[in-house]
């Protein structure tokens, strides 16, 4: 898709989207700094696509295009947030997020995020120690004495069910394309400038195989809780008429 695809959850070889660099979370070396609120959301400012979870595309579908990867790809989903890559239609010049529009989970767990331990078996907190949101005296404190702060434990837990939801999501885009649901499209838009472009590299569902699903596949979609994703992935199809011109 020709869109800024946030890579898989680990620290290397390459660092996800908005992140500078990515230490995992210890007392030693992070136990006199903290978290301030983000000043601007310019870090999402040139992210013209985001991850989503399954779970989000109901609040998602209202503001966005919800889109699943290319053939291929690692299963995941996306918000599609601008026309053209470095393009984020959703963050104004003034760094704020545009009123109303759900913020993404991948968005507000920023500057912390799980990574898998090296032998792959376990996760550990990590931040962006280069983030504007880690200060060494302003804000929240990442700890309280030898034990995480109540700040970092919330961004621990929305963390974790940022990964779990991410799993399942993935588990419902197997299964789509198991049951050969989803194919490439592409978009026609036109960018501010009047200069014509495309979007392309991503997959939608295809509701004339959707529509024709056997009883037995349709009852299967209902049991992993495929089908809410599908319908809510369908409504934001309508949101493509923002992107157009």
């Amino acid at each position: 898709m020709a869109t800024d695809t946030p890579k898989a959850e680990t620290a290397a070889p390459q660092l996800p989207i908005f992140y500078k660099s990515l230490a995992v979370l210890n007392k030693t070396a992070h136990g006199e700094l903290r978290l301030r609120p983000a000043k601007t959301m310019n870090f999402a400012a040139k992210a013209n696509s985001i991850v989503l979870a399954g779970s989000e595309f109901a609040a998602a579908s209202h503001d966005y295009p919800i889109v699943f990867s290319g053939k291929g790809a690692e299963p995941t989903a996306f918000a599609v947030t601008g026309r053209k890559t470095g393009e984020n239609m959703f963050v104004s010049k003034d760094g704020v997020w545009k009123k109303g529009a759900y913020i993404p989970a991948y968005v507000r767990r920023y500057p912390f995020m799980l990574i898998k331990s090296q032998d792959g078996t376990t996760f550990n907190l990590a931040i962006d120690p280069e983030s504007e949101m880690i200060h060494a005296k302003i804000g929240d404190p990442l700890f309280d004495g030898d034990q995480p702060s109540k700040a970092t434990e919330r961004m621990l837990e929305l963390s974790k069910s940022f990964v779990l939801d991410m799993e399942r999501t993935a588990t419902i885009i197997r299964q789509l394309e198991a049951l050969d649901l989803l194919e490439e499209r592409q978009i026609d838009v036109t960018l501010a400038n009047g200069v014509k472009s495309r979007i392309g590299g991503f997959r939608v569902v295809n509701e004339s195989k959707l529509t024709a699903l056997s009883d037995g596949d349709f009852l299967a979609m209902r049991k992993t809780g495929a089908l809410p994703v599908v319908y809510m992935h369908l409504v934001s199809q309508q949101r493509w008429a923002a992107f157009r011109g």
